[in-house]
Parts: structure tokens; C-alpha cells; sequence
């Protein structure tokens, strides 16, 4: 367990699989777990907070799509929950303002042709269609309708900026 754990850090769920697998029983797996729990070394809370952390700041995602991620992981829902929250509060953001970010990076990679479509007013200009394909980048990283609504907004203001330089 502690060789597996100076790999990186692991959730209790995924250390308990990986000892299954390797042939312990359960009655050493289930001890050797609350020993690494006691000494700190197996903490679910500490982990999720970690893993949200890096999320927020390397590969930006909305709240369902942390939540979603930890529970794979084997994180309680609740405990998943909280660290979303508590990170969220420690570092000052919103789902809105990670969405804004994640919409500005998106358009920054789109062509000038998309950009203009964005803004245009013209209807054979396909701004729905770059608009569905924004709305559908930032659901895929887990952000709800309202986080969805600001990244768009953020997008036409960056597009239109664009325009303008």
C-alpha cells in the first residue's frame, strides 16, 4: 500500500481495488487501510481538495464535471462536494468565472472566420453553429446552464474585442 501511495495519491476506493486485485484479503486490506488512515497517509478529503485544485487551475472544469471525476475515483459524494466548495471559496472563483476562463481560451484556438460568425449579425454567418459548439465544449467539461450562458457572453465580448484591434 505504501509503495502504490509513492506513486501518487489515491483514495481509499482505488487502494483497497489495487490490494483486491493484487490477492489480499479483506480482513488485511480493511486493516492496513485504517492504519494508513490513523497515520494521515489515506485521506479522501485531502485528496479531493488536491485533485479540484489542480482542475481549477491546469485543465479548467465546471462543478458536475470535479464531482463526476471524484466519485469515479471512489470519493463519497458528500466528501466530493465539500472540497469542491471549500476550493471554490479558498480560491475565490465561481463557476461562472472558471466558465468566462474556459470560454476565453476556447475562442483564443478558434479562426477568425468563427470569431466573426460569433458577432455577426449576418444569419448566413453560422454564429449559432459556433455558438452550439462553445456551449457543447464547456458542458463537456462539467459546467451547468448558467455557468454556460456567462462563457458565451464572455466569447462574443472577446470576439468582438478582436474585431476591434
Amino acid at each position: 500500500a505504501l509503495h502504490l501511495l509513492s506513486y501518487r495519491p489515491r483514495t481509499e476506493h482505488e487502494l483497497r481495488i489495487r490490494l483486491h486485485a493484487k490477492g489480499f484479503h479483506d480482513n488485511f486490506v480493511e486493516s492496513c487501510l485504517r492504519l494508513l488512515e490513523n497515520q494521515g497517509l489515506l485521506n479522501d478529503h485531502a485528496f479531493a481538495l488536491a485533485h479540484v485544485r489542480s482542475r481549477i487551475r491546469f485543465h479548467v472544469r465546471g462543478r458536475v464535471r470535479l464531482s463526476q471525476e471524484l466519485r469515479q475515483k471512489g470519493v463519497r459524494t458528500e466528501i466530493a462536494n465539500r472540497a469542491i466548495d471549500e476550493v471554490f471559496n479558498d480560491e475565490e472563483t465561481s463557476e461562472e468565472k472558471l466558465a468566462c476562463d474556459a470560454a476565453r481560451q476556447w475562442i483564443s484556438r478558434q479562426n477568425q472566420s468563427s470569431r466573426n460568425a460569433l458577432v455577426s449579425t449576418d444569419p448566413e454567418a453560422n454564429r449559432q453553429k459556433v455558438r452550439r459548439r462553445l456551449h457543447a465544449f464547456l458542458s463537456r467539461r462539467g459546467f451547468r446552464s448558467d455557468a454556460v450562458r456567462a462563457g458565451l457572453i464572455e466569447a462574443e465580448a472577446r470576439a468582438r474585442d478582436s474585431l476591434d484591434e
